[in-house]
C-alpha cells in the first residue's frame, strides 16, 4: 500500500475512535404501525407511538481497521479499473480512426 493510502487509512480508523463527538448516541426512537399495518420508526412521536429503546455499539477497532483496509483497496482497484478503461477506449478510437483512413484511401 502506498504512503498516501496508509496515511488515509490510519487516519480513518483512528478518527472515529479518537473523536468525542462521533461517539454514538441513541436517540428516542417511536415505533408505530400505520394504516397498511407497516411498522414505522421515527424520532417523532405520534398519537399511537410507543417509545422504543435503541442500542448503539461502537464497532470493534480490528473491524473498523479491515474495513478501512478494504475501502483503500477497493478504491485501488476502481482507480485502476478506470484506468485501463481509459487505454481500451484509447485504443478503439485509434482503431476506429485507422480503419476511416483505409477505407478513404480505398476509395
Amino acid at each position: 500500500m502506498s504512503s498516501p493510502w496508509r496515511r488515509k487509512a490510519v487516519l480513518m480508523t483512528l478518527l472515529p475512535l479518537l473523536s468525542p463527538i462521533c461517539a454514538p448516541r441513541a436517540g428516542e426512537v417511536y415505533k408505530s404501525i400505520d394504516a397498511e399495518g407497516h411498522i414505522v420508526y421515527s424520532d417523532r412521536a405520534d398519537s399511537a407511538a410507543q417509545k422504543s429503546v435503541v442500542r448503539v455499539d461502537r464497532p470493534a477497532p480490528t473491524e473498523v481497521a479491515r474495513n478501512a483496509k478494504e475501502q483503500a483497496i477497493l478504491q485501488v482497484e476502481d482507480s485502476q479499473r478506470k484506468k485501463e478503461q481509459s487505454v481500451a477506449d484509447a485504443d478503439a478510437k485509434r482503431e476506429e480512426a485507422r480503419q476511416a483512413m483505409v477505407t478513404a484511401c480505398e476509395e
